[in-house]
């Protein structure tokens, strides 16, 4: 919008507030985002409204279901990890029993 206007909005748990900074006759404003001075008048006015009020926390959102699925898998997964025994390597092959060592039947040698 040109730097015409610069906004800040947030809210409290009982509260909610936005400011507005702009010039009347419609100029841009050199270097006003609502970062700068409308966050500044925010936090002042807001911390005076809620100064004297005890604190207090936003309601939390409820665990999406994709989360508590996953946390139900991972619990899965940990669940056959201890009941199932790790799989244990095959024993090393004697060189006498290894393919190298003996012919194989085609490839005898003949007398």
């Amino acid at each position: 919008n040109d730097n015409r206007d610069a906004w800040f909005v947030g809210v409290a748990p009982d509260l909610s507030l936005a400011v507005w900074v702009g010039d009347d006759d419609n100029q841009p404003m050199r270097g006003v985002t609502g970062g700068t001075i409308p966050a500044r008048i925010f936090a002042d006015v807001m911390g005076a409204a809620l100064e004297d009020r005890p604190r207090a926390t936003l309601p939390q959102a409820p665990e999406p279901d994709w989360a508590i699925r996953q946390a139900e898998f991972n619990s899965l997964l940990d669940t056959l990890e201890a009941a199932v025994p790790p799989a244990q390597a095959p024993a090393p092959a004697s060189p006498a029993a290894s393919p190298a060592a003996s012919p194989q039947p085609d490839q005898r040698q003949r007398p």
